[in-house]
């Protein structure tokens, strides 16, 4: 009896959310985007080719991925009471 009413409470949150979100996504696709956004479209990929090869050397699609989950790992650790 239980059961069933908390399998219940939990769909219908389920659904809750689903709607809510389905709703949020909604409301951010219906703002326009900036008249600037297509000339920034092709400066940015005109930009590319020249600062992708440094960026490649360097290793900046593995580094930065690292570093990033570090900081953030160290950041989570960090809130953990009586171990960070």
């Amino acid at each position: 009896m239980i059961d069933s009413i908390i399998e219940a409470l939990k769909q219908f949150t389920n659904w809750l959310l689903n709607q809510l979100m389905d709703f949020f996504i909604f409301l951010l696709e219906q703002i326009p985007a900036p008249e600037f956004v297509d000339s920034a479209i092709s400066a940015i990929e005109s930009f590319g080719n020249y600062a992708g090869y440094p960026l490649y050397i360097i290793g900046f699609d593995v580094g930065f991925p690292m570093v990033a989950a570090a900081v953030l790992a160290k950041f989570l650790i960090r809130r953990i009471p009586f171990i960070g």
